[in-house]
């Protein structure tokens, strides 16, 4: 079955979980802001449309969040 639009989403890991966790870019605390990557990273190992949110984040140009395991950063790297 193909993905359309961003039907994707419904069957994300993250579609329950608190975004905050996934956006941690205004948080000042470095341990906090840790603590929320290293949440979002774990929760996305075991995603079932991980694909397709990098396919998201990039074609987006996503400059926050964490997106299929990944900060900004590490989604520019080749």
């Amino acid at each position: 079955m193909s993905e359309t639009g961003q039907d994707w989403r419904e069957r994300a890991e993250c579609r329950d979980e608190d975004s905050e966790m996934f956006f941690p870019d205004g948080v000042t605390d470095a341990e906090e802001k840790t603590r929320r990557i290293n949440g979002a990273k774990r929760l996305c190992l075991h995603c079932r449309v991980l694909e397709q949110c990098l396919d998201y984040a990039l074609t987006t140009d996503q400059k926050d969040g964490i997106y299929a395991g990944k900060t900004y950063e590490e989604r520019q790297l080749p």
